[in-house]
């Protein structure tokens, strides 16, 4: 238990930090049980001199209305693992979804086949949305449009067209 606390007050710490993480949004984030197995990078850690695989573990009609540019779809459920095929086990790879909740389990699947570059978009795409980074559609063109899963969750986007 006290793991467990120590590990949410972490999480609300470095969220609070975050400019695309305000604090209302960090305060429901730590009510979710996020896996702890997976680090986790706020989107403006991410810079374009890492080579990022990005995998979204959203449904395919989430991924279709926006994604970060270049991602791959993985999926939650059925997982997708034709997508990792080819894939070096030290490729750097940050997992998303939504708020990262199904996010964190993929990583952790994904830590448990070898991979040792796995990252959790923190906030996930509602955060990356947030902080004003580029979305593209399934035509590949850019759009500020973000599924945000349902009605409930459209609160927590600030920047962008909510779509559920």
């Amino acid at each position: 238990m006290v793991h467990r606390i120590s590990i949410i007050l972490c999480l609300l710490v470095s969220m609070a930090t975050a400019q695309s993480i305000n604090k209302e949004y960090a305060s429901y984030l730590a009510t979710l049980d996020l896996t702890d197995e997976v680090a986790r990078l706020a989107p403006e850690e991410l810079d374009d001199s890492t080579d990022w695989l990005f995998l979204d573990t959203r449904p395919e009609k989430e991924f279709d209305v926006g994604h970060l540019p270049g991602a791959k779809r993985i999926g939650y459920m059925p997982r997708q693992p034709y997508v990792l095929e080819g894939l070096e086990k030290n490729q750097p790879i940050v997992v998303y979804c939504t708020v990262g909740w199904r996010s964190g389990q993929i990583g952790a699947w994904l830590q448990s086949l070898g991979f040792t570059k796995v990252y959790n978009l923190n906030g996930g795409i509602l955060a990356w949305a947030n902080a004003e980074k580029p979305i593209e559609n399934a035509a590949g063109q850019m759009t500020n449009r973000v599924h945000v899963y349902n009605e409930d969750f459209s609160k927590w986007l600030k920047k962008g067209e909510p779509v559920y």
